[in-house]
């Protein structure tokens, strides 16, 4: 074997034990997947689903019509699961390779007491004018219409 041979086998030799070190590190994490629902069991579509390490956010998702959503995470590290939607309070999980992930997540509806409110008119005043016009001043303006009532009345 020659130094040109040589090169390109070490570099593929480098290649495959890249991508089998890649593959091994992809199959070490975990897909955690769940359900977010109400208390009633409905499903709440659209909830934010953000994995923290922790104040970091690494990353996020959003659950689809059924309120259900899924991640791919290496949970040997110590992070935790914050779920979120418009009307309902904030849940927080950690997360650990020794306890699973519930497979529903229900979410307590957020009463917000706004007190009272109070709804005003927007008026929008413009000055108008309004003027008074007789009957003789309006047969005085057609007699003297520069539009003849009949265009071929000048014509022999």
């Amino acid at each position: 074997m020659t130094v040109t041979t040589k090169i390109p086998t070490t570099l593929l030799t480098l290649i495959v034990c890249a991508t089998i070190a890649q593959a091994t590190a992809f199959a070490d994490g975990t897909r955690i997947s769940a359900t977010v629902t109400d208390l009633a069991g409905a499903p709440i579509p659209g909830a934010t689903v953000l994995v923290f390490q922790d104040s970091t956010m690494l990353k996020g998702t959003a659950t689809d019509t059924q309120g259900h959503f899924s991640l791919h995470l290496n949970v040997k590290r110590h992070q935790h699961l914050r779920i979120s939607a418009v009307g309902y309070r904030t849940v927080e999980l950690n997360l650990s390779a020794e306890s699973p992930l519930p497979t529903r997540i229900a979410l307590v509806e957020k009463v917000v007491d706004v007190g009272a409110i109070a709804v005003a008119p927007e008026t929008d005043e413009r000055l108008l004018s309004v003027r008074k016009q007789s009957s003789e001043a309006v047969r005085r303006a057609a007699q003297q219409s520069l539009v003849p009532t009949n265009p071929l009345a000048g014509i022999h």
